[in-house]
């Protein structure tokens, strides 16, 4: 035991063991700072004069759960196209803030934030780590690393000018691995790439629709393995979630039309799904798609009908799974 001169103790609680699927009674928590620095049974605890005790009797305690994919800046609103439009720049900070802090509120200790506006990713993780605020621990991937051209942005001709200037990537092996080493020097912990078009995105973004060249995906993960960063993919057809397993991507987003032969090349390579069910199931609900453009209600329809179906393959067959929930969409 530690002879900090601070210590919260969540004492005599019911804990649940994650690893073991079963329920500790009467066992207590030691935190020192932003650690656990002790687990276990009541008899084996050491009091000390500085404890601070939260008396847990009766009360089942929970790890703190990972949620893989969110967009901390986004409002999660089906008028999300006139919402864009307007929001400022400055005003993505206090989005982030609030969600943030309501997915601690709600358990959630650990946050990988999937792309969004540079600059304020790294500046709330560093808030929450000193912990000038109260939050989760963040990973964040910053701007998105997107083939120019695929229909993905949204809004007048002006803003498209706009987010044209700030995420365009150059075409080829040393324009995407300029892009990699960018988005590491603004600060992100990983890379966030796409090879498909997306749902929520307007006529043009085609889920069936496969982005960058095969020596361009290989490229983004060998520079952003030797930099040490993991690599996510946005992926809803069938041939974007193929070219970004082939790739040795280290998860992929979504997966909706993963088929049996992607599910076991992921099997083989170690590969995450990120399913994001909870976003299309929430989308698709009536009185959410009467209120959405009428192509993108037809497309979160037509994607949602296939997800289940797709994603029960992939986990019969083994397929690695982690919560992801595309918060903010």
């Amino acid at each position: 035991m530690s002879n900090e001169n601070f210590r919260i103790v969540i004492k005599s609680g019911n804990v649940f063991d994650s690893l073991s699927g079963a329920i500790k009674e009467d066992h207590t928590i030691v935190i020192i700072g932003n650690k656990i620095a002790w687990c276990g049974s009541d008899s084996a605890f050491d009091k000390e004069p500085n404890d601070e005790i939260m008396d847990a009797t009766g009360k089942t305690i929970l790890p703190g759960m990972i949620d893989c994919h969110v967009h901390l800046q986004a409002t999660a609103t089906p008028q999300y196209e006139r919402k864009y439009l307007r929001t400022t720049r400055g005003m993505v900070h206090y989005y982030a803030l609030r969600n943030a802090q309501n997915h601690l509120i709600h358990g959630f200790t650990c946050i990988r934030d999937c792309g969004g506006y540079p600059d304020w990713g790294p500046s709330l993780r560093r808030i929450f780590d000193d912990g000038t605020i109260a939050g989760p621990r963040l990973l964040v991937a910053n701007l998105g690393i997107a083939q120019w051209g695929n229909q993905e942005a949204i809004g007048p001709l002006e803003v498209l000018e706009y987010e044209r200037q700030l995420s365009e990537v150059k075409t080829g092996v040393d324009g995407v691995k300029h892009a990699v080493r960018d988005r590491k020097h603004s600060g992100a912990d990983f890379i966030k790439t796409l090879t498909t078009g997306g749902v929520l995105h307007g006529m043009g973004s085609k889920v069936g629709t496969s982005l960058f060249l095969d020596e361009e995906l290989s490229a983004i993960v060998e520079e952003a393995h030797r930099l040490r960063m993991h690599v996510a993919c946005h992926a809803h057809g069938r041939e974007g979630i193929y070219k970004a397993v082939m790739a040795g991507i280290d998860t992929i987003e979504h997966g909706s039309y993963i088929d049996e032969e992607t599910a076991e090349l992921m099997i083989q390579k170690g590969l995450y799904l990120i399913p994001t069910q909870i976003a299309g199931l929430s989308l698709a609900k009536p009185e959410i798609l009467k209120q959405l453009p009428p192509e993108v209600a037809k497309k979160t329809k037509t994607v949602v009908s296939a997800v289940m179906k797709n994603h029960k393959i992939a986990f019969n067959k083994g397929v690695r799974f982690a919560i992801g929930t595309d918060a903010g969409t």
